[in-house]
This record gives structure tokens, sequence and C-alpha cells, in this order.
């Protein structure tokens, strides 16, 4: 929507380098709120405060987006860019790290992570859905993305509102921290095991990138498609991850969260690599490969998040602190990072390949490239994942030791 807008008022150019410079800003933001929020005393917690402070001003700032202001729409934009990424991260980042403190219990994270991240794929629902609704009623103009921003907007304050209200921080978590960010970050970056989850992490991102960025060029130079009917899978794939949530929680209580999370991999992996069997026109063939995805893409957003819940137990046992704020600022700034990474190398690789932007007719050999890279390449990068956490070694035995030495260490002498 941002993207259409933007190429209304003539301003593509200017768009991608205000978001590629407000991407920039995004990624390096995290560390430091994770840091701020592991520091605040307040007697709401340390991280609820951020959900009343941020619920606002993020609500706003999304609807700014899409409403610039007349004859200042660059400086608007990037502005825009600015105030909502960095209500993003008040509110994402304290939010990411209360979830990993609500229990101690190893399979209950799973459950606590797995379902926070369905409503998570609820909110992107709606982000699809109510852009379409809206469009059988308001005219496509500037009136109309201006209230996609409100609604949307809206709603994210509310669920902000909601989540504030909602919940109680649980205080056996608080620690009073006495290392510098940077200090801090260097400690966790000597943790094997969080190392091996952040880089599985940042591959993660970078399987979901390359098909999400492809996924036009792919409808329209390999398949041969309108545009509308391969965005169709996307609510598809969302769907059947909302749906495959529970079954992952189950899983993992079942076989552990480490083959759980190699599994998720795998499935993701499989995904990727049946796209390649998928021939020109053959678009209900791809619903069916979103659908596979979707149910990977769901067991690598459920059962990560609990696994950094456990190693924090671990980093507390060295260091006596709790740094959840840093852990999951360190672990968004992985996430990212690799996101637009991914981007910027995929868009290079098609430039390679002889890929010529707004030019119907490719040269031959460019269609193949992208099918290559939308499934091939992105399947790889989940099977490197997989292979990354095999030499993950944390499982839980081993964090019933730790919590059962971590309780000794709490009790009075």
């Amino acid at each position: 929507g941002i993207r259409d807008l933007v190429r209304s008022r003539g301003l593509g150019d200017v768009y991608k380098r205000q978001a590629l410079a407000a991407g920039i800003y995004d990624i390096f933001t995290d560390p430091f709120m994770g840091a701020i929020s592991d520091r605040t005393r307040t007697r709401f917690g340390r991280r609820r405060i951020y959900f009343l402070v941020g619920a606002v001003p993020l609500g706003l700032s999304f609807w700014w987006l899409f409403s610039p202001i007349s004859g200042m729409e660059a400086a608007s934009f990037l502005i825009a860019y600015l105030v909502f990424y960095t209500c993003m991260d008040v509110v994402f980042i304290p939010h990411f790290s209360m979830s990993a403190e609500l229990t101690p219990d190893y399979d209950d994270r799973t459950r606590v992570q797995g379902y926070n991240r369905s409503f998570w794929i609820i909110g992107l629902l709606l982000g699809v859905a109510i852009p379409l609704v809206l469009m059988e009623f308001v005219s496509t103009d500037r009136s109309y993305y201006s209230l996609v921003g409100l609604i949307l907007g809206g709603i994210m304050t509310a669920s902000v509102f909601m989540t504030f209200f909602g919940t109680k921080e649980n205080p056996e978590f608080w620690r009073d921290e006495k290392v510098s960010l940077k200090e801090g970050i260097k400690a966790i970056c000597s943790n094997k095991n969080y190392l091996l989850l952040a880089v599985a992490n940042l591959l993660y991102s970078a399987g979901c990138s390359i098909p999400n960025t492809l996924l036009i060029y792919y409808a329209i130079h390999w398949l041969g498609v309108e545009e509308d009917k391969v965005i169709a899978a996307v609510p598809i794939y969302l769907v059947f991850s909302m749906i495959s949530v529970p079954i992952w929680v189950k899983i993992s209580k079942k076989l552990e969260k480490k083959p759980t999370y190699i599994l998720a991999f795998l499935v993701a992996a499989a995904g990727g690599f049946l796209s390649l069997l998928i021939q020109p026109g053959q678009f209900y063939f791809l619903y069916a490969v979103f659908a596979v995805a979707g149910i990977g893409y769901a067991g690598l957003m459920a059962v990560p998040g609990s696994m950094v819940a456990d190693v924090i137990d671990l980093d507390e046992y060295h260091t006596g602190e709790r740094r959840e704020g840093t852990f999951f600022g360190v672990w968004e700034f992985f996430r990212k990072a690799s996101n637009n990474t991914s981007i910027w190398l995929v868009l290079q690789l098609l430039a390679l390949a002889g890929f010529v932007q707004q030019q119907e007719i490719q040269a031959p050999g460019v269609d193949n490239v992208i099918r290559l890279m939308f499934g091939g390449l992105a399947g790889l990068v989940y099977l490197a994942g997989a292979v990354v956490m095999l030499f993950y070694k944390y499982d839980k035995k081993a964090v019933a030791e730790i919590q059962r030495k971590l309780r000794e260490k709490r009790l009075p002498v």
C-alpha cells in the first residue's frame, strides 16, 4: 500500500532510499531498547510500562505513513518511518522479553511463545484482509490509504493496550543490571547455544525473505499469471501457519525443542523444493506448496523464542543477571539484518542474471533463475538452518539442572 501511494505521488526512488535508511536505523536500535528495558524499574514493572508509553504513538505513526503531508511528502515519509520504527522497538522488544519471563517451565515456555505467535499471524491476516475489504467500499485514492492506515493503526494501539491491562510481570525474573550494554552483548556473544540459535534465526529470516522478495516476479515471469492469483497464496500460507502452531507446541513437548525446530526447518525446505516442480500456469499447485511452507513457518516461529528463554537461564547462572531485553534486542538485530541483506542480495542476483525492472520480456533464462531462487535457494537456506541446529546441545535435562542450581543460588545463606 505504501509503495502504491508513493508511486502515485512520484516518489518511488525517494521512497526506496528512505525505506533503506529507516531500515538500517531500525536494526541498530533493537539492542539499545532491550538494554533500556532491562534497567527500567517502575511500579508497572520493567516491560509493561513501555506498552503504555508506546501504544498511541505506534498507531498514530502507522497512520502517518499512509497520510503524508501535502507538499512535504518526502520529509513526511522519512520522519514517519523513523517514528514508527522507534515505536515498534519501544513496544515489541519489551513484549518479546516479557514473553520469556512469564514462566520458567520448559514446555510452558513453548506454549507461551507459540500462542503469542498465533496472534502475530492473526495480525498479519488482518493486515491482508482489511485493505482488500475496504477496496470494495472506498475509492483507491489517497483517502483509501489514509483510512487503511487509520484502521490498522487503531488495531495496533488497541492490542497493545489490551496487553498492558491483561498481563502482569513475574517479579521472580527481576534483577539489577550491573554491566553496560557493550559488556552485556559481549557476554551474550560468548554463549555458544545462543549464537547457534541466532545464526539459525538469521537463516530462517533469509529463507522467508527470498520468496517474499521474488513473489511478484515469480508470478509474472515464471508462472505467467496475474499477480492477484499468486497473492491469494499469502492468506493460505498464513491460515495454515496459524492452525499449525498448536500442533508444533504438542510436537515440541513430545520430541523436545531441538528436534522440533530442525523438523520445522525441514518442512519449510520441503515447501521450497516442491515449488521447483510447479510449471507455468499452475497457480493451484502453488497454493498447495504455500500450505506446506506455512506449516513449516509456524514451527519456525513457535519454537525458537522458548529456546532463547532457556539459554537466558544459562546466562543468569554465569552472570547473576537477567537480560531478556538485551538477548531479544540482539535477536531482532540478527533477524532484521538478515532480512534486509537477503532482499539486497536477491535483487543483485536478479540484476546479474540480466533482469531489467519494468521490462515485460526478459533475457532468456531469467525466468529459470527466478524459479531456482524462489524455491531452490530458499530451500537450501532452510536446510542450512537445520544443519546449524544439529550442534545445539542444551536440552530439557540440561535446562532443569541449570534451573535447580539457580534456585540453590537464590536461597538465603
